[in-house]
Order: structure tokens, then sequence, then C-alpha cells
């Protein structure tokens, strides 16, 4: 049997369906693959899923008929092979592709359920054909915008029991329950306090419970950080989820998902041991940001959606993963407001850094240059590319100030280190140049210890090792604010200076700024702690810093401080994330202040009009810059340290 061979498509606006044979449950796999046309509006069913790293094994086969007798080449095809004479049957020409196994899956759902007219992409678009594969990813908005129902396809083995696979069905309708009990919705700003104690009393399972156990397995496939579900689930008229033998309305998932979201439930979650807070809470934040764009209200043929920039979408899938690096970018464009831009429009025949460089002069045309430099900043450098140009591809991206970017979520302005200035962004056509308006504070003069991130890169998890990391990191920051005379002026209390930069100012996990309560929370997880093998002298120095009278050193906790164990976790918390991936610098003027470990002695700290935080530039020969990373400086963030009438050029290569 001969392999399928594609012929062209006839016009850009053209696309292939498949057409399911129907036949036994385990018979193989028999379609036809027609060419039409959007404009037509043919009527189909098109599938989201996961490509894998698996090899295309499986065979479809995939028959062309005579056409003036398409409507019994199925029944004459079936008994001809039922009966071993199918060469003899000429109006049949069967050949075949190799498909992977949760695409064949798919295909066997489909027929079962009598779901005739598909369209995938492994099998519709011909994947070796850079052209076509570009023309049809440009349309590809359309046509999911286009089919009367896109199934998200889980590969999932289907539960042994048949029971079981309606346990998430009914945990997602209590959870919908309990959200209409709360009143949900009706007013995001009044957050609600749920003591999760007993879970029960609020009709939902105990945690341990197998209704749990569906959702959060759920919730780690990788379907969810794949790059182009979000245009294939946001565009569709109407979506279903199949997992574990159970078809489920988005609206259903994703509506429980905000709730679960909202009320903090997933923290309580009881999860294996390979399993993670991060991923489900990935997972629930990107079904949460497609719900927001897409208004519950529409047209007849569907719900509505709204567009936003392209770097927007892009910022906010930075863990997202694609097959194809380049689809990174591709797969965000057809829902962004740049849509239509020339330059940026599918080809395969550009490398993922030609792509990004392109993205990043667009941004920067398009006023979006503060976001164009703040992506920038998490990534390292790159051999041949200007440092100013974000790597959407890298998954190398790392920020002392990381900013919760979803599209539809509030972007919170925590800092405002130039004090509201308006950007000035101007590129050079050639050389990749970009010229920019701020001011070169100060430069990197010493380094505090890197012990920590070696220590912390190797973490067990045990809670005595991690209390006496966060010590030393106390230690620390406490001896450096001694000669942080910007940063901490004499006769200014160490204790805020102190915890304020443990965690860089921000609240943990939020685009906020760090409460007030953190101030208590640094002193009581110090107090709690105990010396923790620290030194004698280095523990007492600290509580003295922290303002923690000899009397309360290792004594019991006072009982209905709740708050203050809250807020001391929060601060804990907080402080590990920054030091896993930060270390300390001391600057010639005496400002203190976080760094990626990449940073060099003599690195200058930049505050660039436009832009709320500042930036490390590396000096050049000729006079110009490369961009280093983002950086924290104690005492600068609110705009302290910002004069206007010191701003000039800077060039940065």
């Amino acid at each position: 049997m001969e392999r399928y061979v594609y012929e062209p498509l006839r016009s850009p606006r053209s696309f292939r369906l498949l057409s399911i044979w129907p036949d036994a449950d385990d018979a193989p796999l028999h379609v036809q693959l027609n060419e039409t046309q959007l404009d037509n509006s043919p009527t189909y069913t098109a599938l989201s899923y996961v490509w894998g790293t698996s090899e295309a094994r499986q065979d479809l086969f995939i028959c062309d008929c005579n056409p003036k007798i398409r409507k019994n080449a199925y029944s004459l095809s079936r008994w001809f092979r039922r009966e071993g004479r199918e060469a003899e049957h000429s109006c049949v020409y069967t050949r075949f592709l190799k498909i992977r196994d949760n695409v064949l899956n798919a295909l066997r759902w489909f027929r079962k359920n009598g779901i005739r007219k598909v369209w995938i992409d492994a099998v519709c678009i011909n994947q070796e054909d850079l052209d076509e594969r570009a023309a049809q990813v440009t349309i590809m908005r359309q046509i999911y915008d286009s089919a009367e129902l896109a199934v998200v396809y889980l590969d999932q083995a289907p539960s042994s029991a048949e029971s079981e696979g309606g346990l998430l069905g009914e945990l997602l309708l209590s959870v919908q329950d309990f959200g209409s009990r709360h009143n949900h919705g009706s007013n995001p700003s009044a957050h609600v306090v749920i003591n999760w104690t007993d879970v029960a009393q609020h009709g939902l399972p105990e945690f341990h419970d197998p209704q749990w156990q569906k959702l959060i397995p759920m919730l780690h496939h990788p379907w969810f950080s794949r790059a182009w579900v979000f245009q294939e689930v946001l565009v569709a008229r109407e979506c279903h989820f199949v997992y574990d033998s159970l078809e489920i309305d988005s609206e259903l998932l994703f509506s429980a998902l905000d709730i679960l979201k909202y009320f903090d439930l997933p923290q309580h979650f009881v999860l294996a041991p390979d399993q993670d807070l991060r991923t489900i809470d990935n997972s629930i934040r990107r079904s949460w940001s497609i719900m927001k764009l897409k208004a519950p209200q529409g047209t007849l043929r569907g719900p509505v959606w709204t567009r936003c920039p392209l770097i927007h979408h892009l910022r906010a899938d930075l863990n997202s993963k694609a097959t194809d690096p380049r689809d990174k970018v591709f797969a965000m464009l057809g829902v962004s407001d740049e849509f239509e831009e020339p330059h940026l429009q599918p080809d395969y025949h550009k490398s993922a850094t030609e792509i990004c460089v392109s993205v990043a002069e667009t941004m920067i045309s398009r006023g979006h240059g503060p976001l164009v430099i703040n992506s920038t900043a998490a990534k390292g450098p790159e051999p041949g590319v200007p440092s100013w140009v974000p790597l959407w591809h890298s998954r190398n991206f790392v920020q002392i100030l990381p900013k919760v970017a979803f599209p539809g979520e509030k972007d919170y302005e925590t800092f405002q280190v130039t004090d509201g200035a308006e950007p000035v962004f101007q590129l050079r056509t050639k050389g990749g140049i970009l010229t920019v308006q701020g001011t070169i504070l100060d430069r990197i003069h010493k380094f505090g210890t890197s012990e920590l991130l070696s220590r912390l890169a190797t973490d067990d998890g045990n809670r005595d090792n991690r209390m006496n990391a966060i010590l030393v990191y106390l230690v620390e920051i406490a001896d450096m604010l001694q000669t942080a005379t910007q940063s901490c002026p004499e006769g200014r209390p160490r204790l805020e200076a102190i915890s304020r930069m443990a965690v860089c100012d921000r609240r943990h996990l939020l685009n906020e700024k760090a409460p007030e309560g953190y101030h208590i929370g640094a002193r009581e997880l110090v107090r709690i702690s105990g010396r923790a093998q620290l030194a004698s002298g280095d523990y007492d120095s600290l509580c003295d810093a922290l303002k923690i009278g000899k009397q309360s050193r290792n004594s019991p906790r006072p009982p209905n401080n709740a708050m203050a164990a809250k807020w001391a976790s929060e601060v804990g918390s907080a402080a590990l994330e920054a030091m896993k991936i930060a270390v300390r610098f001391l600057t010639r003027q005496g400002y203190l202040g976080q760094c990626l470990p990449r940073a060099e002695i003599g690195d200058a700290i930049a505050l660039i009009a436009g832009c709320e935080i500042p930036y490390l530039l590396r000096p050049l020969e000729d006079g110009r810059y490369s961009l280093v990373g983002d950086c924290y400086v104690h005492g600068i963030m609110y705009g302290e340290a910002w004069d206007a009438a010191k701003v000039q050029d800077i060039e940065i290569a």
C-alpha cells in the first residue's frame, strides 16, 4: 500500500476535512480527506490536543473515491474488504498515513460517538510543506471559530469502573453550587475567607476523596501548557473536554476552576510526590484567563472574545510549550491586536530568533517598549542577538521581579522607579541599537554570598534546613545594611529594610507591595525558629535588628497570634523564592539590592523612563550597554532616586 501524498490546496482560504467512515470500534480507521473552503461554511468538529513527542506509528487509511459513486463507496469498500477482494474494487484507492497514538484514540472516539467530519492539524495539514503550514496557521483562528464544536481530547485511559468516570463531573457541579451559594462573581472585589478545616460542611468532598484525585491529575495534563490551546478554546463557539470517559462542557470546567482559584482551594489539595501546586496554579490561571477574555453572552453563533496586544499574550504564556519553537509566537498572533501586521505573518522559512526580533521591533513601534525590556530581562545573553530582544522560545526565563501577567487579569503596577515618566524608545533600523532615555544611578561594587543558591538548588524539602537557610539569608541582609547608607540611612529602623529586602518588597505570588504585616512576619519567623544552628552572635544580632527582645527569644509562641503566623509563613515562602535565584549586592554609593547571579562587578543600575523597575546594564567598549537583567534596589523603587534633570540617551546594543 502506498503512502498518502497531499495535493496542493487551491486557495488561501482552503482547508481539508476528514470524513470518518463508520465501522466497529476495534476496526481499522478508514477516512476520506477532502478540500473545502471556509467561505462554504462547512459543518465539522475541530480537535484540540497535545502532539507530544511519541513516534507516529499507527496506520490511518485514507480512501480516495470516484466522485460519481462516493455515496456508495463505503458500502462497496466494506463488502470487497470482507470478501478479501479489495484489489478488484477500482472505485476505492486506499493509501495510508502514520499518526500518533493520541490522534488514533481521538479518531476512534469520534467514530464511536457518531462524529463524522473533523479537522485535525496533524492530518489535515501537510506538515512537510512549510508554505502550506504557514498558510494554514494564518487561518487557524478562523478554522476553530467556524467549527460547530471544538473537542479537547485529553488522552487518558478510561476508568476501570464505569461509575468512576462520573466522579469528576459530580465534583465540578458541587464546586459550582458552592460558588453560587457564596455569591461568587457578584462582587469580585469582596474576597470571602473560608475556613477549610471541615470542607464537608461547605458541601464539598474531603480533600482525600477520590473526586479530587480525578481533578488533580487532569490539571497536570500537558494540554494546559500547550501554546496553541489558548487560541483554539478562546475562539470556539462551543467546547467540550473529553477526559476519563467523561465529556465536560468547558464553561462548567472553567467556572469551577475559577471558583477554586478565588477561594484558594488548591492550597489544601492532597498531592502525590509527582504532583505540584505550581503546575495546578498555572493550569487554573490559563483557564481563567481564557474565560475572562470570552464574554458569556455573545451572538447567536456563540460567545464573543476580546483581542489584546501580542506581547500581553506572550508574557502570559512564558511557560507554554510548542513542538516548533516558532509556534510560541504564531499560536498567539491570530487572537492579538497585531494579527494583520505584515512583518509578523507566519513564515516557517524564518528562524525562531528572526521571528522574535520582528516581534520586538513591532512591539516597540507600537509603544510597548517597557514591556519589551521587561520581557527581555528574563533571559540570558544570546550570541548574535541584540540584548533587548525577548526570545519567547527560550526556557531560561528567570526574573528578580516577575510580573504575573495573564490576559484579562489586572496588571498591578507595584513599583514606579521613574515616578511615572513617559517612555521614549527609538530603534535604529540598522545595527540593532535601541535608544532609551533614563539615568545611570550607580554601579555594583560588591556581592554577598552565593552559597545559598547552591544550597537551595539541592533542596530536599527539610523544614529545619530551609529555616536555617532563611535565617542565614536574613543575617546577610542585616549585615550588608550596616554599610548601605543610601538604602538604610542612619536613624532609620532596620526592621522595615530587612523585611522588605528579604521579599523584594512584594507580596508572595502577587503583584502587590509587601503589606505592613510582613515586618511582624519577619520578627515572628525569627523568634519561633530558635537559633537553628546559627552562631549565637549572628542570632542575637539579627534579633536586635528585628527588635526581638531577649525575653522573647526561643519562648513559645503566644496564643491567638494567627495573623502573625500567617505573615511569618508568607515571608518565609517569599524569602525562599528570592533566595533560589538572587544574590545580594552593594553599590558604590551605598545602595543594597538583589540581582541574578549573571551580574558582574561594575554593572550599571539604570532607571529607564517609563519602566517600573530598575535594570542592570553592562558597559561596552563603544560607550553603549548590553541589557543584563532586572534588579531590586531598596530605597529607590518608588521614585526616590529619579531626577528628570539628569535624563540622557542610553544606547542598548
